[in-house]
């Protein structure tokens, strides 16, 4: 039989051992939570595992938003009844690519606009397939003038002056990342005689009718060149950090006046990340655009075709002299056989041209078994 009174008078003692657990100090609990914040199934897991664990990461499941065009209306609905978590909302991403409708966005951006008003403390924004409108730009400026770090997938607009008024909205970003395809939309659409009739009207745009849909389209590459020089003039001084991983410089030789356009472009950065498909023609054109004598940290990516002659080309633009506050370099490229990892690494031939950093160990060659693993 069981000592029902024993056995009552030795749970006080052991309580305290058997939940210790519950009682981490909040520096341990910040570790937890730093380690799994990109897991946001962990964190539902978590909140729900006891009262404990709740206090410490349901407000932690706030810290990052995803907006979509079906989960917005449920996200207003939460916040306006639970006004108490906005304040621990600091990352957010935007994202259309599932709906990528350009009428639908233009219906949202009044809930957009509220819902961004009630977060405070966003300094962190992701945007994926997203058409710049005024609308956009006004839904948007209760955050813009916070936000720090911007990252760009598909942005489309309808004039260069678009894509300059978006990226002014931002005036005090310390890092930029422009992922994907920057098009540049001249009025060819894939839509139906809908009533996105009457919003292209209203925005000047011609009509194309050719399929049963309005989703994003682009022009042509050369408008993508075009559009991401409106971009990369407009952006603020306080920038410390710009990634560009697009196609938009990759196929066509350089116009002579986009050269110009670029030698207006002196970015005061700390840090580049060139991860694009870059070719030897545009490579020189972009770092005579910017200013390396400031760069810090710089890393570059390339598809295995091109690895070879994208070295022979930094190997004739860069020197030592140019790159005498760099401290970093990082050499990326995607591969499709991973047992061929050491013939990329013999023909890493950069060593030579900035040998003090290949003795510090600060030269790195990071090979990926794809080059869109290379990318993330």
């Amino acid at each position: 039989m069981v000592d029902r009174g024993s056995r009552c008078g030795a749970e006080p003692q052991d309580a305290p051992d058997s939940h210790h657990i519950l009682r981490l100090p909040q520096e341990l609990w910040d570790e937890i939570i730093d380690y799994i914040d990109h897991d946001q199934a962990a964190f539902s897991a978590c909140s729900l595992t006891c009262r404990a664990w709740a206090a410490a990461f349901r407000p932690h499941l706030f810290h990052h938003l995803r907006l979509t065009a079906r989960s917005l209306p449920h996200i207003q609905q939460i916040l306006h009844s639970n006004a108490h978590l906005a304040k621990y909302t600091t990352r957010v991403i935007i994202d259309y690519e599932g709906n990528p409708s350009v009428l639908s966005q233009l219906r949202q951006h009044t809930v957009l606009a509220k819902v961004l008003s009630t977060l405070p403390n966003v300094t962190r924004l992701k945007l994926l397939a997203m058409a710049v409108t005024p609308s956009l730009i006004s839904a948007l400026s209760t955050v813009s003038p916070r936000i720090r770090e911007l990252r760009v997938g598909c942005l489309v607009a309808t004039s260069l002056e678009a894509y300059a008024q978006f990226i002014r909205a931002f005036p005090h970003l310390r890092a930029l990342s422009l992922k994907g395809v920057l098009s540049l939309l001249t009025g060819r659409w894939y839509m139906s005689p809908t009533p996105l009739a009457r919003v292209m009207h209203q925005l000047r745009l011609t009509r194309s009718w050719q399929r049963a849909t309005d989703s994003l389209r682009g022009s042509n590459a050369g408008g993508r060149r075009v559009a991401l020089y409106a971009i990369l003039q407009n952006i603020p001084r306080s920038l410390r950090s710009l990634c560009v991983a697009s196609r938009a410089w990759s196929f066509w030789d350089p116009p002579g006046e986009y050269k110009l356009l670029l030698s207006a472009t002196r970015l005061l950065s700390d840090h580049l990340g060139v991860l694009t498909y870059m070719n030897e023609h545009w490579l020189p054109v972009f770092l005579f655009a910017i200013n390396v004598t400031r760069i810090r940290e710089i890393s570059f990516l390339f598809s295995p075709v091109l690895f070879d002659q994208m070295v022979r080309v930094l190997s004739s633009e860069l020197s030592l002299s140019e790159l005498w506050e760099v401290q970093s370099v990082t050499f990326v490229t995607g591969i499709a056989q991973p047992d061929r990892v050491e013939d990329y690494t013999a023909d890493l031939e950069i060593r030579e041209i900035i040998p003090h950093l290949h003795a510090a160990g600060s030269l790195v060659l990071r090979v990926c078994p794809h080059l869109l693993a290379a990318l993330n």
